[in-house]
């Protein structure tokens, strides 16, 4: 092919046709990053002929975007067919299929992100445009767009809906052979959706027909194998035939863990990998002391509760292993390897999208020995990823264990519980929350009630309204509602107190909403609100759980065991190292340096306006608001009750002020990055926290600190996430104390847990904690 355009094409086209044959080719080897680089050229030759021929600018774009789709980078992607999107309007009109299929692309985009909204109303436009343009409907543009609006109906739950838009797929696609094979019968988002329905005999046919092509052609390792055989331990779940789902489940959940698909995967796989492990936790739940569990010689609530520490620790895990790959970047051969194996991963993930669509073909049209061929490329590649993952776990365990830590058993959770300390775990199904305590010693005790996902976020939104605010004044604040965080308290740990009654620290690892609560404020008992003259006054009577035990919270158990496992801190470092109150302007310097005596609010006066670092205030209004289109550093308000709040700490841990606390315009990146902060034991930031897009440039997630027209130095004011990686930390506890959006769960976890901390080492804990 590029023989041919070298001899038949000149200039811009010779360049395009080669890059698209390159491109393809290096797609078609799992060779992404390769392959994007010719897309990227191939785009650039044809804005040159934009002009003259759009049709090819927008075919790149699009092209472009389907790479970046397959390197999971979604918002690029995203990005590129918005620009392809608005051409094709302009170019082949708005009721075309060009413009037709560009929006199903866009479609496909936001689904793959879980934007399950905006994608449905994407792809169902997209359809309509389709029909108008007179597109066959057993056209491939035509059937994958209505399987995969199905699909989306699925992800969100409405599998009734789904059913009817996949009917009418299957209708469409009956006289294509190819195409019914390739993208309906084997999709597991219509197997899923068959098997919420009640068609269980269907969905056992479609399982049958895939769990024989995949389980024969990729053997029984390959995630689509594991995932069909776990679809089929659903199945028999759904039918109550236990001991066949128990054995399918067995093997395929091991598999899917192995994938790490909460990572790798698109927001649908993560729902399917979801359901399937919750139907195997709810299986367990039910033969947990039955004549089954003796047959199948198993531990049921032990088995659970390694299942539910694997699962959330992939959720917990893939938050951290972003900052894994950035920490090995400092490694050369490390980072060599790390590259070395994803690469490797995505070319077995190309052969055997290829190998399927080969299957898809009528058996009269298959090559059975290019077929054997491909399958044996693929053998010889898996082989080499699990040697590269074994190079890397033997040369570099830290990273491993970092990146895939094995899920935690109960037996390990003892060794490292100390005597007064006990560990909860919480996991919720649809249906089902379960709760198990392990004490450091004594019986192991499990509970399991009929609170489920859907009322347990309901109860976590209503409880925080009165915990995160929006207000003016003091008055502002609503009542807490104690008689629903008695109910939490009901369901939660009351079935399994006798667990945890003698201990006085708990270790908490709680899943989902539940994440964004601190158990601190369950009352133990029921109690109603007593109106008192001093605003919140009656709030001192409650029976918080706080005044019982202290509360630790951990992301899952393997982090609580990671933790334990590290040896001691050196005794000799110092306590304390505080961060607070930066100026982020000369005014606020100005203003500071009056000293004027300004008097504070009264906790009687409900009317006083105040300032709260929950809403990210800045002179132009809150930062959260869509009104606010364009912001800096120089904007953000100052937060003065910051000092107060790190001297008090300060003052509980017996600290220097004048060599441990950080303040205003000491409180700057560049004393950040040049103090030795890995000789102290407590690092505390409180300041303002800012995501991705807050500030004008910003692109990761930051602390803001001293504007550089404060301190006169080369920094940017801003401690971003890889600036943060980079710092030698070597402390117990690090706080951040910033805003207390869904975002910064960080708020609520360090918070409580240094206070609480400090509060049973009878430190003096100020009183506006």
């Amino acid at each position: 092919g590029v023989n041919f355009c070298n001899r038949s094409s000149k200039g811009y086209w010779r360049s395009i046709h080669t890059d698209i044959m390159k491109a393809t080719i290096l797609e078609a080897n799992g060779n992404l990053r390769e392959a994007e680089k010719h897309w990227r050229r191939r785009l650039e030759t044809a804005t040159y002929v934009k002009t003259q021929f759009p049709k090819h600018f927008i075919l790149g774009r699009t092209q472009l975007a389907n790479n970046l789709i397959k390197q999971n980078r979604l918002l690029e992607a995203e990005r590129e067919l918005r620009i392809a999107t608005k051409a094709a309007i302009g170019f082949f009109g708005k009721n075309s299929e060009g413009t037709g299929s560009r929006i199903q692309y866009l479609g496909i985009a936001l689904q793959k992100q879980g934007r399950l909204q905006d994608a449905r109303k994407l792809l169902k436009a997209g359809l309509r445009i389709l029909d108008r343009s007179g597109l066959p409907r057993d056209s491939y543009i035509g059937g994958s767009g209505r399987i995969v609006y199905a699909n989306v109906l699925v992800d969100q739950g409405n599998y009734s809906e789904a059913n009817v838009v996949y009917e009418s797929a299957k209708e469409a696609l009956a006289k294509n052979q190819y195409l019914f094979e390739k993208i309906f019968a084997r999709n597991p988002n219509l197997i899923l959706c068959l098997l919420k329905t009640g068609r269980i005999k269907e969905a056992l046919r479609f399982i049958s027909d895939a769990y024989h092509i995949y389980r024969n052609n990729f053997g029984k390792d390959y995630y689509m194998t594991a995932e069909i055989l776990g679809l089929r331990g659903m199945a028999y779940f759904i039918e109550n035939k236990l001991e066949q789902a128990a054995a399918d489940f067995s093997k395929s959940i091991p598999v899917l863990l192995a994938a790490n698909i909460t990572t790798t995967g698109d927001y649908s796989t993560r729902q399917r990998f979801n359901h399937i492990t919750d139907t195997y936790i709810d299986l367990l739940s039910q033969i947990h002391g039955s004549h089954l569990e003796k047959k199948l010689k198993l531990d049921a609530s032990a088995e659970a509760f390694r299942l539910v520490d694997a699962v959330r620790g992939q959720s917990v895990q893939s938050a951290l292993g972003a900052s894994g790959a950035r920490a090995a970047i400092g490694n050369a051969e490390l980072a060599d390897l790390v590259r070395k194996e994803q690469d490797t991963y995505q070319q077995i993930n190309a052969l055997q999208s290829i190998v399927c669509d080969t299957l898809a073909t009528p058996e009269d049209q298959q090559d059975p020995a290019a077929i054997e061929n491909l399958t044996a490329k693929l053998d010889i590649l898996s082989k080499a990823h699990k040697s590269l993952l074994m190079e890397i776990k033997k040369l570099y365990p830290k990273y491993s264990n970092f990146t895939n830590p094995q899920p935690a058993t109960i037996f390990m959770v003892k060794k490292h519980l100390q005597p007064t300390e006990a560990l909860i775990s919480i996991y919720s199904t649809n249906d089902h929350c379960y709760v198990w305590c392990i004490p450091s010693k004594g019986e192991i005790k499990f509970s399991k009630s009929n609170m489920g996902k859907k009322e347990i976020n309901q109860i976590v939104k209503q409880l925080r309204k009165a915990l995160a605010p929006d207000p003016e004044t003091l008055g502002d604040i609503p009542a807490f509602d104690l008689q629903m965080a008695h109910k939490f308290y009901n369901h939660l740990l009351k079935p399994v107190e006798s667990g945890w009654k003698e201990a006085k620290h708990l270790i908490v690892v709680t899943h989902g909403s539940l994440g964004q609560l601190p158990f601190a404020i369950l009352p133990t008992f029921a109690v109603k609100f007593q109106e008192n003259e001093v605003l919140f006054g009656g709030y001192r009577n409650v029976p918080w759980l706080i005044r019982k035990v202290s509360i630790t919270r951990q992301p899952s158990v393997s982090s609580f065991v990671i933790l334990r496992s590290l040896p001691e801190g050196d005794s000799k470092r110092k306590s304390f190292a505080g961060f607070g109150d930066p100026f982020f302007n000369k005014a606020q310097l100005a203003e500071a340096q009056k000293k004027q005596n300004i008097k504070k609010p009264a906790i009687t006066e409900p009317q006083k306006h105040l300032q709260v670092r929950g809403i990210r205030i800045t002179d132009n209004g809150n930062l959260d608001s869509e009104a606010i289109t364009s912001s800096h550093l120089g904007m953000l308000n100052r937060l003065p009750d910051t000092s107060d709040e790190i001297l008090s700490i300060a003052r509980a841990l017996n600290a220097n002020p004048e060599k441990d606390v950080f303040l205003g315009k000491r409180a700057s990146e560049q004393k950040i990055k040049t103090i030795d902060l890995s000789d102290r034991r407590v690092v505390a930031f409180a300041t303002h926290a800012l995501i991705p897009g807050d500030l004008d440039g910003l692109s990761q997630p930051a602390l803001a600190f001293c504007s550089p027209e404060v301190t006169g130095e080369n920094d940017d004011g801003l401690l971003t996430l890889g600036e943060i990686l980079t710092l030698r930390l070597n402390a117990d506890w690090v706080m951040l104390s910033a805003c207390n959006q869904s975002h910064s769960c960080e708020y609520v976890v360090g918070r409580d847990n240094i206070s609480q901390k400090i509060n049973n080492r009878n430190f003096p804990v100020p009183e506006r904690r």
